[in-house]
C-alpha cells in the first residue's frame, strides 16, 4: 500500500519539472514555475515522507493525507489544464496569424503546446487517491495450522468409505 504512495508521489514530483506549456525548443513553462505547481510539489514531498515512515515501522498512520493530496492534485490538475488550454488556443491562434502573414498556410494545433507534466501529476494524483482510499491495502492471508495432539503428530480424520448400498 505505501509502495503505491511512494511511486505515486515521485510520479507527482517528476510531472512538477516536467513542462506543463511549451512553445517548442524556446519556452517551457514547468509546473515548479507556477505556484500550483510548487503547492502540489511541496505535498507530495510531504506525501512520500509519509509514506516511506509508514512503511518502514508497518504502520498505517496519516493514510488521509494520501487522499487529501492526490485530490488537491486533481484540483490543481483541472484548474491549471484549464489555463494552459486557453494558453495554448492564444498560441496556436497567434502562430496561425504568422503562418498566414507568411504564407505557409499550416495550421496550428493548440494541442501542440501542451506539456505532459500536467497529465503526469493527474496520474499520480490518481494514485495517491487510490491508496488513500485503501484500494491497495493487501489483505492478510491466514494460514490453515493443522491441530496437532500432546505427543506432537498431526492427526487427519480418516475419509469416509464409500458404500455400495444406495
Amino acid at each position: 500500500m505505501h509502495i503505491v504512495a511512494i511511486v505515486s508521489s515521485v510520479i507527482i514530483v517528476v510531472g512538477c519539472f516536467m513542462p506543463w506549456l511549451q512553445l517548442g525548443a524556446l519556452i517551457a513553462n514547468r509546473g515548479i514555475d507556477n505556484p500550483d505547481g510548487a503547492i502540489i510539489l511541496v505535498a507530495s514531498i510531504i506525501s512520500c515522507a509519509i509514506a516511506i515512515y509508514n512503511q518502514t515501522i508497518k504502520t498505517t498512520k496519516f493514510k488521509g493525507i494520501y487522499l487529501a493530496v492526490g485530490v488537491l492534485g486533481l484540483i490543481l490538475v483541472f484548474i491549471d489544464l484549464n489555463e494552459v488550454q486557453e494558453r495554448a488556443n492564444q498560441a496556436a491562434k497567434s502562430f496561425g496569424e504568422i503562418n498566414d502573414m507568411i504564407g505557409s498556410g499550416g495550421k496550428v494545433s493548440a494541442s501542440n503546446f501542451i506539456g505532459a507534466g500536467l497529465y503526469i501529476v493527474g496520474l499520480g494524483s490518481i494514485g495517491l487517491i487510490l491508496t488513500g482510499l485503501g484500494l491497495f491495502n493487501p489483505k492478510p492471508v491466514k494460514e490453515a495450522i493443522p491441530p496437532t495432539s500432546t505427543d506432537g503428530w498431526i492427526r487427519v480424520a480418516p475419509k469416509p468409505i464409500a458404500s455400495s448400498n444406495p
